[in-house]
């Protein structure tokens, strides 16, 4: 029991970079998204991000799971394949100041041929929720960081 305790998490701890989607969607419901940006890296004297450009499609299963796909546009034109499928469950929904918890298996996949190709493995957890009337949303996804959305007041 201690080892798969261990296993698990290392398993949790291995995520590489935030989730596409950080709650479900509603049933039925797509979203498509374009993004780019990646990890930056020394280019001459200055340092720049590297130019990723990754298209995601995500569908609402039901009210608490989304299964989603993402390419990286960029890969494919210099011949590799690099994809991510996965899906985002909520656990427990927000009640009061507790927020919504949920996670995200993910599948990264590398492949150029038979002999290069790479698969990584991925889960993260989330707590997501909405403070006060004006909706501050807040998501902070473990291991990968914590962000802030801040809307109009509802009315």
């Amino acid at each position: 029991m201690r080892n798969l305790i261990i296993i698990l998490f290392l398993f949790f701890i291995s995520s590489c970079a935030s989730s596409r989607f950080v709650k479900p969607l509603d049933k039925k419901r797509q979203a498509v998204n374009v993004s780019l940006g990646g990890p930056l890296i020394a280019f001459k004297s200055i340092t720049i991000p590297t130019p990723f450009l990754t298209a995601t499609y995500g569908y609402g299963i039901d009210s608490t799971l989304t299964g989603f796909v993402a390419l990286n546009v960029t890969s494919a034109i210099y011949g590799n394949l690099q994809m991510e499928a996965g899906a985002v469950k909520r656990l427990i929904r927000q009640r009061g100041h507790f927020p919504a918890i949920s996670i995200t298996p993910v599948a990264n996949i590398i492949y150029r041929n038979k002999d290069a190709h790479k698969f990584y493995p991925q889960l993260m957890s989330m707590l997501t929720g909405s403070i006060t009337k004006a909706e501050i949303s807040f998501t902070l996804e473990y291991p990968t960081g914590l962000s802030w959305l801040i809307k109009e007041p509802l009315t």
